[in-house]
C-alpha cells in the first residue's frame, strides 16, 4: 500500500483501552457474523461495556465498523515483515511471489481481514466501495503492476490480469476463510504453522509453474 495511504489508515487512532477493546471485539464479530449480523448490543456485551459506552466512543455502527477496519489494516501493515524486502526487490517475478508470501502471512495472522473482504464482496454496496477505496484498490494495483511487468519482460505467459489478481487473492485467503471446513473434511488445522507453510508452498509452486512462459 502506498505510503500516503498508510498515513491515513487510522488517523484518529484508538483513544483508550476501552475503545481498543471495543474495536478488537467488533473485528472478531464483524468477521464472523458480517455487518448486518453484528449489533452494537452484541459488541457491548462481548466487550464487557454498556451500550452507551459504545456510542460514547463511536457515534453509530458504521463508524465503529470503519474504525475497526482501519485499525485492522494498520496492524496488518505494521506486523508484516516482508515490506522492506518488497521495496528492495527489483525483479517483478520475484517481487510478485514475495507479495503473495506477504499477503499469505498477513492473512494467517489477521484472519479477520480475508473473512471481512469475502463477506463484503458477497454483499456489495457502500461498505465494499469504502474497502476498495481504502485498502483493496491500492493493493490490487500493486499486483497488476507486477503482473504486467512480468508479462512485458517475458517472465510470465499472458493471461487476463484482472482474473489472475482475483485468483491470487483467493488462493491467499481461502484456506483460512474456510478453516472449519478444512478441519472437518481433511482433519487439518489451518491455524497450525506447519500446515499453513505446506499450503503456502504448494499453492505458490502450482501458481507460478502454471504462469511460466509457454
Amino acid at each position: 500500500m502506498p505510503e500516503k495511504q498508510l498515513r491515513r489508515v487510522d488517523a484518529k487512532g484508538v483513544q483508550n483501552e476501552t475503545a481498543e477493546r471495543i474495536i478488537m471485539t467488533s473485528i472478531r464479530l464483524f468477521s464472523r457474523y458480517g455487518y448486518d449480523g453484528t449489533s452494537t448490543t452484541a459488541v457491548a456485551r462481548e466487550s464487557g461495556v454498556s451500550q452507551p459506552t459504545i456510542h460514547y466512543h463511536f457515534s453509530d455502527k458504521l463508524t465503529l465498523w470503519k474504525r475497526a477496519m482501519r485499525h485492522m489494516l494498520l496492524n496488518m501493515m505494521k506486523d508484516n515483515s516482508h515490506t522492506e524486502m518488497l521495496l528492495q526487490e527489483k525483479d517483478p517475478l520475484k517481487r510478485l511471489r514475495l507479495r503473495m508470501v506477504a499477503l499469505m502471512e498477513a492473512v494467517r495472522v489477521h484472519k479477520a481481514f480475508g473473512r471481512v473482504v469475502m463477506l463484503e464482496g458477497i454483499s456489495g454496496g457502500p461498505r465494499l466501495n469504502w474497502l476498495i477505496r481504502e485498502a483493496l484498490s491500492p493493493f490490487y494495483q500493486q499486483f497488476v503492476a507486477d503482473i504486467e511487468a512480468c508479462q512485458a519482460s517475458g517472465k510470465m505467459r499472458r493471461v487476463e490480469v484482472s482474473k489472475l489478481v482475483i485468483i491470487l487473492h483467493s488462493v491467499a485467503t481461502m484456506y483460512h476463510n474456510v478453516a472449519p471446513l478444512v478441519r472437518e473434511t481433511f482433519n487439518e488445522d489451518p491455524s497450525d504453522m506447519e500446515e499453513t507453510e505446506r499450503y503456502q508452498k504448494m499453492a505458490l509452486d502450482i501458481i507460478f509453474r502454471g504462469l511460466a512462459p509457454e
